[in-house]
This record gives C-alpha cells, sequence and structure tokens, in this order.
C-alpha cells in the first residue's frame, strides 16, 4: 500500500505542479491583460482632460470676446450720447445767430438752450490760441451772456471745444475754439 502512496502521491505532485504553471501562466497573462487596461483607461483620462480643456479655452474665448463687443457698444453710446448735446448745442447757436432780427424767436431759442446748462451762470471760455498743449483763453464769460452776444452779432464764428457735464447730464462748462 505505500507503493500506492507513493504512486498516487508523486502522480499528484505532478498534478499540483502543472496545475501551478498553468495559474502561473493565466496570472501572468492577465497581468498583461490588465496593464493594457490601464493604458487604455490613461488614454482615455487624456483624451477626456484634452477635451475639457479645449471647451474650457473655447468659453473663456467667448466670454472674452462678449466683453470685448460690450465695451465697444459701451464706447459707441458714450460717443452718441456725448455727440447728441454738442449738435444740439450747435444747432442752438446757429439758430440765435440766424434768427437775431426777430428778438422773440432769439429769445425763445435762448431759453431753450439753456436748458443744457446746469445754470446760467456756467462759464464759456473761448480759446484764441494753442501752442504746445497750452491754450490761450479770451475773456472768460457765461452761457448767457455768449447767447446774447450770439443773438446781438448775428454770427456764429467759435465752433465747440471742450464740454464738462455735471452728475445730473447739464453743461457745467464749455470750450469754444475760435
Amino acid at each position: 500500500m505505500t507503493r500506492k502512496m507513493i504512486r498516487l502521491l508523486r502522480s499528484s505532485s505532478r498534478l499540483i505542479v502543472m496545475t501551478m504553471i498553468i495559474g502561473m501562466v493565466a496570472v501572468g497573462s492577465g497581468c498583461k491583460s490588465k496593464k493594457k487596461a490601464m493604458e487604455a483607461a490613461a488614454a482615455e483620462k487624456a483624451r477626456l482632460e484634452q477635451e475639457a480643456e479645449l471647451k474650457r479655452q473655447q468659453e473663456e474665448a467667448a466670454r472674452r470676446e462678449a466683453e470685448e463687443r460690450a465695451r465697444r457698444e459701451a464706447e459707441e453710446r458714450a460717443r452718441a450720447e456725448a455727440a447728441a448735446p454738442r449738435a444740439k448745442l450747435e444747432q442752438y447757436f446757429s439758430t440765435i445767430a440766424a434768427n437775431s432780427g426777430n428778438v422773440a424767436s432769439a429769445n425763445r431759442s435762448i431759453s431753450e438752450a439753456l436748458t443744457l446748462f446746469a445754470s446760467d451762470e456756467t462759464p464759456v471760455l473761448i480759446v484764441i490760441s494753442e501752442s504746445g498743449g497750452i491754450k490761450d483763453y479770451d475773456r472768460p464769460t457765461t452761457i448767457k451772456q455768449y447767447l446774447e452776444y450770439l443773438k446781438d452779432t448775428g454770427k456764429n464764428v467759435n465752433r465747440i471745444g471742450n464740454i464738462q457735464y455735471d452728475s445730473a447730464g447739464k453743461i457745467t462748462e464749455l470750450e469754444l475754439i475760435k
């Protein structure tokens, strides 16, 4: 019986060894497929990160473009708003000078023009020369006096230079250029 057991043990040890070899081969090939799966997952993760970064950059570019568009529109509105009182004022000056023969009409235009100003005493500075950024002004006057001057002379020879406004949008200082 001992011989049978020895033979059985030898044959079973071969079976055990064979099973172990097969198991090792299976485990070894399993590691390779796990490695390939991990590499594929890492590549997919990198691709997703690239797509997310590209999307973020596109959104940032769109946001900057929208901000730039809004800034340009605000500047255009500000220019248009600044040009509107300037155009009205030039029209009043021309109307007052042209209607100097009709006193009632000229006075009505003067009253309308004064509504654009903070007060009747708003200073009017007339630039008579400019050199190297230094301006030489004529004697200062007020808007009321200047409008009366236009009515009396019937000539509008000065053009509007700089206009300063208060928080209510009324003119607080007017600079004319001879």
